[in-house]
């Protein structure tokens, strides 16, 4: 009998794994783990930087300020250097066309999390703003997201400031 289940339960463990919907990108499409869809000539609606004034998802790679893109939006022209991490972390580059008060403004090009981007934890809303159909989604592990914030100190994508902030947030979820 235990030998049975056990064999079960092995059987199961590729099925259970795999059930988590991964990103991808396919054909100039990204396909989110949440189900949202970006591509070329979509505009992207962006909300408040959520930490103490910076985004901690969208990195702005050219001479654009946080205030720019902050409840702006940008037209996608091009996206690259899609990937996704061991902690199955999805990233892109985007560029387009940032647009303001209705007007496009000026290039710009921005590294994101985009998972992350979407998502709304209570602690934490979203930087991109999509439909509410696409948020709440992903199913989020405290101690992977602490895993996950130490190793972006750890390379320097944060400051120490930042990973004590989001490692107060975290554990509060847990």
């Amino acid at each position: 009998m235990f030998m049975k289940k056990t064999l079960s339960i092995l059987f199961l463990i590729p099925i259970i794994s795999t059930a988590q919907k991964l990103p991808r990108f396919e054909k100039d499409t990204l396909y989110t783990s949440c189900g949202y869809k970006i591509y070329k000539g979509l505009t992207l609606q962006f909300g408040k930087a959520t930490h103490d004034g910076k985004f901690l998802y969208v990195n702005i790679k050219r001479k654009v300020s946080r205030l720019m893109l902050e409840n702006h939006s940008i037209l996608v022209k091009e996206m690259t250097n899609f990937g996704v991490s061991i902690l199955h972390n999805g990233y892109i580059t985007i560029k387009g066309t940032l647009i303001t008060d209705g007007n496009p403004r000026e290039d710009i090009e921005i590294h994101m999390a985009f998972d992350h981007a979407i998502e709304n934890l209570p602690h934490i809303p979203s930087e991109l703003i999509v439909p509410n159909e696409y948020r709440g989604k992903r199913k989020i592990n405290p101690s992977q997201e602490i895993e996950r914030v130490r190793k972006l100190y750890q390379y320097g994508t944060i400051s120490l400031e930042e990973l004590e902030w989001q490692e107060k947030q975290l554990s509060a979820m847990q």
